[in-house]
């Protein structure tokens, strides 16, 4: 990547879907908690640095929604950042999600199972079918 970017490792990089738009965008995170987007206006023309946050925690994984206009961003801390394109081109932090308190996430019951499933057991099962 250009200068300007990340300090550490990059964890992840993700492309931005286009839907006809002729720019071409980036988003890529790194171990040092940046999470950066970099644009390029046409095919050919150089990249540049169009916005960089930095977060409290390493950025692991940057994904984007099927029309390009949210960006997910997961973290060390167990978090999931929300970021949506304004329209004056800008970003901003819409939500956050983070872990789940134990009373927070449902029982086995709830979900229509009288105990745990064991994975193995699941994907032993789905081989057999």
């Amino acid at each position: 990547f250009l200068s300007g970017g990340h300090n550490d490792w990059v964890r992840d990089v993700a492309w931005r879907p286009n839907a006809g738009i002729p720019a071409n965008t980036i988003a890529s995170c790194a171990e040092d908690g940046t999470v950066v987007i970099w644009t390029q206006a046409w095919v050919g023309q150089p990249w540049s640095r169009r916005d960089k946050w930095e977060l409290n925690a390493a950025a692991w994984q940057v994904s984007w929604s099927i029309t390009g206009s949210i960006l997910a961003v997961s973290t060390s801390s167990n978090e999931v950042l929300l970021y949506k394109e304004t329209l004056d081109n800008t970003w901003e932090h819409v939500e956050m999600m983070g872990e789940l308190d134990a009373g927070d996430a449902p029982s086995f019951n709830e979900l229509g199972a009288s105990e745990p499933i064991d994975a193995v057991e699941l994907e032993l099962e789905a081989l057999s079918i």
